[in-house]
């Protein structure tokens, strides 16, 4: 009777370790091919149907976790009647997101997005854009949008910032050491601090209320637009090659008699 008992224990542990073992490799696969194309995950139609587009699937046809993480390259946005862009952080492979036709979105977090080197996202309705972790991002174009502030802290490889046409009161740069050209024109800056940015090449800062303008830092800026602010003057002595482009104003060259060149913007 013992041995039978013994027997029987035996063959259970056995019988119980191979289930075990079972379940130990199946569900780690079960769950990378686990369907995700469902209305929790994109909960806007308008979306989810621009997603099955990206994802190269029939409407309501499948794709896991694994499949939108893996899938790379430019992923655009067309559809003008999406409001929720939810689910979009499934999508970590894409490098350039598109979306330059004025939907109805008003918040994007691109925070799990962090393959991103081009981001277009303008002429939409965004009060919020969060690309804080998006280190490798390059290009970014959000113009003609609703936005108020945007944290750049974490794009320190920035190339090409378009943010004009927004509402920002504030637009911090002292993380984007490699920005070369900026374009913040029409907005509500009071001041702009350049001084991180040595590498600038071309500024548009039209159209805001800034009191003054310090370019003494940026000795590669070639371009120049600063009309329709609260400052009269500003000092080019270091700036040989520049060329200021303004119609908005009437722009006079002084020559100093320490060869400094000054503008005088009446």
């Amino acid at each position: 009777m013992r041995k039978t008992v013994k027997r029987l224990t035996v063959e259970g542990v056995i019988a119980a370790v191979s289930v075990c073992a079972v379940l130990l490799f199946t569900i780690p696969i079960f769950l990378g091919v686990q369907n995700i194309n469902t209305e929790e995950n994109f909960p806007d139609p308008h979306f989810r149907r621009e997603v099955e587009k990206y994802m190269g699937v029939e409407p309501g046809g499948k794709f896991g976790k694994a499949d939108a993480a893996s899938t790379g390259g430019e992923f655009q946005i067309s559809d003008t009647e999406i409001r929720s862009v939810e689910g979009i952080e499934f999508l970590s492979g894409i490098t350039k997101l598109t979306a330059y036709n004025g939907n109805h979105v008003t918040t994007v977090d691109l925070s799990k997005n962090r393959r991103l080197t081009h981001i277009n996202w303008s002429r939409g309705a965004l009060k919020d854009l969060n690309v804080s972790k998006n280190r490798h991002l390059k290009y970014l174009h959000c113009f003609e949008n609703q936005l108020v502030a945007i944290d750049l802290s974490g794009t320190e490889n920035l190339l090409y910032l378009q943010c004009n046409e927004n509402l920002i009161r504030n637009l911090d740069l002292s993380h984007n050491t490699n920005l070369r050209e900026l374009y913040c024109q029409n907005n509500k800056l009071t001041a702009l601090n350049l001084s991180h940015n040595p590498r600038l090449r071309y500024l548009n800062c039209n159209g805001n209320h800034l009191g003054q303008l310090d370019i003494s830092n940026n000795l590669k800026l070639k371009t120049l637009i600063c009309g329709e602010n609260l400052f009269d003057s500003i000092n080019l002595a270091a700036h040989k090659d520049l060329s200021v482009f303004d119609d908005a104003v009437s722009i006079e060259w002084q020559q100093t008699s320490t060869s400094a060149t000054k503008v005088q913007i009446r």
